[in-house]
């Protein structure tokens, strides 16, 4: 819808319109987001689904429980028209059991450095399930849709976050966290006292590495919610920017069915 204002070009538009099209015409509803849990598309504990986008996959095997793999666009477009995926990878029970455990030993409660937190795992891990210890985060229940003041809320969009950053610097798909995930709180079992351990003592030197290191002399543009923003995450923003003046541009991100 605002595009224009955004920049994109004309073609790339009108060729991203044409896609949406075609796919109405199947019966998939555009919903245009990369967080479609927050849009109503919430699956099940242990419920198979095949998603395709990064973020949302880390989000539906661990926060959510559900079963997927990183499914590419084609894959879970045949997914979806056939009804079925392969069986393998995270659908199956001993590919959900930890292969990491994460000794966090530093504060972590700023949004920010729980993002941080998952790059640098995901970068130390590349591939594989990590298991969290030491994470001061509310348990909570599988719907999303909550009052965004609420712990559990919060909870979830921290989560969604380092996820996120888990599958954007490594290609984690999914993660537990003791004592607060759902599985990790079903099945304690599922880490093994034989897997190597990762220590994490601060975060300091993560926060400088992802730093700008050129010397900024103004900011043309400040982009916010990459996965998008959930209600919780726009009420902070909101807060934080209450009786401040701008002096650059300030973008939010969001699903329709948020923003409306």
């Amino acid at each position: 819808e605002n595009w224009r204002r955004m920049g994109v070009s004309e073609v790339f538009a009108r060729k991203q319109m044409d896609v949406l099209e075609v796919y109405s015409s199947m019966g998939i509803e555009p919903t245009c987001t990369c967080t479609p849990y927050l849009s109503g598309n919430v699956p099940e504990f242990g419920q198979h689904v095949a998603w395709s986008e990064s973020s949302a996959v880390s989000y539906a095997n661990s926060v959510l429980g559900a079963r997927t793999n990183r499914e590419g666009g084609p894959s879970a477009l045949a997914a979806a028209i056939t009804g079925r995926t392969a069986d393998y990878g995270l659908h199956l029970d001993e590919n959900r059991r930890a292969t990491h455990r994460v000794e966090v030993r530093c504060p972590v409660r700023r949004p920010y450095e729980f993002a941080a937190l998952g790059y640098l795992v995901g970068r130390e891990i590349g591939r594989g399930v990590p298991w969290f210890v030491g994470l001061e985060l509310s348990p909570f229940d599988a719907d999303p849709i909550r009052a965004p003041d609420e712990p559990e809320a919060r909870t979830r969009d921290v989560l969604k976050l380092m996820g996120a950053a888990l599958a954007s610097s490594g290609a984690v798909g999914l993660y537990h966290v003791q004592g607060v995930t759902p599985e990790a709180r079903a099945l304690p079992d599922l880490c093994q006292k034989d897997i190597p351990t990762l220590t994490v003592e601060s975060l300091e030197p993560t926060i400088a590495a992802l730093h700008t290191r050129a010397p900024v002399q103004s900011i043309d543009l400040v982009a916010i919610g990459c996965p998008h923003a959930s209600l919780g995450e726009l009420r902070q923003v909101a807060e934080g920017l209450r009786g401040a003046h701008l002096s650059s541009d300030l973008w939010v991100t969001v699903a329709r069915s948020v923003r409306d």
